[in-house]
């Protein structure tokens, strides 16, 4: 597996009070229509991670993002084939209000969700394995 290439992309598991930001796909994606996602994408070439997460924190829902910490990662195939390896993170707001959250044109609907909540979205098995692993550490007091 790790003789292959793999393109980069990140994640956020933006968290604040107790809930996490989720975005649900356009009903006509091309991949996934109608599923609930974290914030994430590509990181181009020349970006580091951090800068790239922020990037499409700030694209895909208006927040300004503080990244804490990784909380994993997984692997996928774009609907190109192209495969990534997306490392995802734990972030806080920073400078942004909660009530700031907005919905881009990439989605249909982006809202803060109680973290215990969200594992009855229907997310991927990947974002739900992140969302576990986020709430394991919160529970065993590594956040907050």
């Amino acid at each position: 597996m790790f003789n292959e290439f793999y393109s980069l992309a990140t994640g956020a598991v933006c968290f604040h009070n107790g809930r996490v930001v989720l975005l649900r796909r356009r009903d006509d994606a091309d991949v996934y229509p109608s599923i609930w996602e974290l914030p994430s994408g590509r990181v181009e070439p020349g970006e580091t991670i951090e800068k790239a997460l922020r990037r499409e924190v700030l694209e895909e829902t208006g927040l300004f993002v503080k990244i804490d910490a990784c909380v994993g990662y997984f692997f996928y195939t774009s609907k190109e084939d192209q495969r990534y390896i997306q490392l995802n993170h734990f972030c806080s707001l920073n400078n942004s209000n909660p009530n700031d959250l907005r919905v881009s044109s990439e989605h249909a609907e982006a809202k803060w969700v109680i973290l215990k909540d969200a594992f009855n979205f229907d997310c991927s098995e990947n974002v739900h394995n992140i969302l576990l692993c986020t709430n394991r550490m919160i529970m065993n007091g590594i956040f907050l």
